[in-house]
């Protein structure tokens, strides 16, 4: 084969004079083979679909068959690899990063490493109730009376003062937690309580239970973390729920798209799965716990019986009522912990539509308008809390800042109870009834706090509940049309511009009619002319 073709002057600078080398030959270039096209798409496609370069196999079927083949792009679509892909994707459009919630109060949570050092509450009210101090137990064994009170033994603590304090303290005992149940760990006797319920000290016959209260009765009895401790967790306890929980939303998403069911399932669908982790939070803790992020057991649906160390066994449930798909899993409903947040973010993920302030921002802080307490009156604000608060109505029936379900039947619209001002101090009342901070507010007194200012056209939206909202979006074609343009800018690599306006559609027609298929869809994108041609050199992806 000739290499050279023809001769050329050479020249190269040294320093600060030329040198010459006279004449040298000029590589022959090559004319491109038929082919050359086609492997470049499918590297293209195998980055973006898989996030790995093509097999030698599948290069040597293209330059046999001179162009990528159906087969091939279909394995791709159905490997594993995109699904890890998508994975990623769904991620960032849900912003799953949950890890930094708290689900449990200090009066729930264990310290300690279980060895050398026994495990205690680490609620200082807790200990300095029974101690009488903030301080732990002794590391001994504990002994007990013969009534089976445990004994304490005087001692001295020296506190941040310099003063010393007299404290009781009692010893540790050995048990299996719920969380590995083959190992023994030590537990300080009084966090180790497996007592179920106390009565009051104050001779009112009421009892008191123990999975829901860390009530402590210094002649009755005391709370502890319940058998096995379930009713407390600790730090790794904790990141491992929160890391089930956005399993479960990746699962979730993954079985629908996987399986090549119609993608309007991630808003409408009622099936999740559930794992140890879940399970045993959802059946012990949500009601102890409910002081940072609120959750009880009442989910509306029912929670297997899964032991805590099976993670990887996970089981189907069905959710009914006002359940929609991802809108009201745990992971969204704790990440976008308002009922404002849940719209902002349901109307950006799966609408393409942004709230915007007005041109020009808001009048002066000195304007009295400012002083309307409707966020859909108030100057500035009304613009965009016109939509904001219809949209946010729909998670009406949702605990902010958790992720309980509020049934009419427990919290109904108005509460007779709520709507005395003497009931204030309620916690139910606190948290979820409103209380007018003036006149103009008065007749929302005991209002169930999603009804304020709530018109006659929003209530429906709180009793249907955000399934209403989906499937409206999902109707009127909103839902296709942003789900399209979503897939077009994440392979394509930039958002469609306004002359391909009648290709977005017609894209969307084509999910539409295939039964919302998302991989049928990205299929007929990655297909389409732009995408063949596109060096895709800023996408998001493999490629980057």
């Amino acid at each position: 084969m000739r290499f050279w073709r023809k001769s050329i002057p050479l020249l190269l600078m040294v320093g600060m004079g030329l040198v010459w080398f006279g004449d040298m030959p000029q590589a022959e270039v090559c004319a491109p083979k038929g082919f050359q096209p086609e492997l470049q798409y499918l590297r293209r496609l195998s980055l973006d679909l898989r996030g790995t370069l093509p097999s030698v196999a599948e290069m040597q079927t293209v330059i046999k068959e001179g162009k990528v083949t159906t087969k091939t792009l279909s394995a791709m679509i159905n490997s594993d690899a995109l699904q890890t892909q998508l994975k990623a994707y769904h991620r960032d459009l849900l912003w799953q990063n949950i890890n930094n919630i708290r689900l449990a109060n200090v009066a729930w949570r264990l310290v300690g490493n279980g060895t050398s050092v026994p495990y205690y509450i680490a609620s200082q009210g807790r200990k300095r109730r029974y101690r009488g101090q903030n301080v732990r137990c002794l590391n001994e064994p504990a002994t007990y009376n013969k009534d089976g009170s445990i004994k304490t033994k005087d001692g001295i603590y020296k506190g941040p003062d310099g003063k010393d304090y007299p404290v009781k303290q009692e010893g540790y005992v050995k048990i299996r937690p719920y969380w590995n149940a083959t190992k023994e760990v030590k537990v300080c006797a009084f966090d180790a309580s497996a007592t179920l319920s106390i009565p009051s000290y104050d001779g009112s016959g009421r009892t008191f239970d123990c999975s829901k209260s860390a009530y402590l009765s210094p002649k009755n009895g005391r709370c502890g973390c319940g058998p096995n401790l379930r009713w407390c967790m600790t730090s790794t306890v904790q990141r491992e729920i929160l890391n089930s929980l956005t399993e479960q939303t990746q699962r979730f998403v993954s079985d629908i798209v996987k399986n090549h069911k119609p993608y309007t399932q991630v808003l409408v669908g009622k099936e999740i799965e559930l794992n140890g982790p879940i399970s045993h939070y959802f059946r012990y803790q949500t009601a102890a716990a409910g002081n940072l992020t609120y959750a009880t057991p009442v989910q509306n649906y029912s929670i297997p019986t899964i032991p805590y160390h099976e993670k990887k066994t996970w089981k189907k449930v069905m959710r009914t009522n006002l359940h929609a798909g991802l809108l009201t899993m745990p992971l969204y409903l704790l990440k976008f912990s308002s009922n404002r947040g849940r719209a902002n973010r349901f109307y950006n993920a799966f609408l393409c539509t942004h709230f915007q302030a007005p041109p020009g921002g808001l009048p002066p802080a000195s304007d009295s308008c400012h002083d309307e307490p409707n966020l859909m009156k108030r100057c500035g604000c009304k613009y965009c809390h016109q939509t904001v608060e219809p949209s946010a109505a729909y998670w009406g029936r949702w605990a902010e800042a958790g992720m309980a379900v509020q049934n009419a039947a427990e919290y109904p619209k108005i509460s007779s109870f709520c709507k005395k001002m003497q009931n204030r101090g309620n916690p139910t009342c606190r948290r979820f009834y409103f209380y007018p901070g003036d006149d103009k507010e008065m007749k929302f007194l005991g209002y169930l706090r999603s009804y304020v200012f709530a018109t006659k056209s929003m209530e429906p939206n709180i009793e249907k509940g955000p399934i209403l909202l989906a499937q409206r979006s999902i109707d009127n074609g909103s839902f296709a049309s942003c789900t399209t343009r979503r897939m077009w800018t994440w392979f394509v690599g930039k958002a469609p511009h306004a002359q391909q306006e009648s290709q977005m559609l017609e894209l969307a027609s084509r999910f539409k009619s295939n039964n919302y298929d998302l991989l049928k869809l990205i299929q007929a994108i990655v297909s389409t002319p732009e995408y063949r041609q596109g060096r895709l050199l800023n996408r998001q992806g493999a490629s980057r």
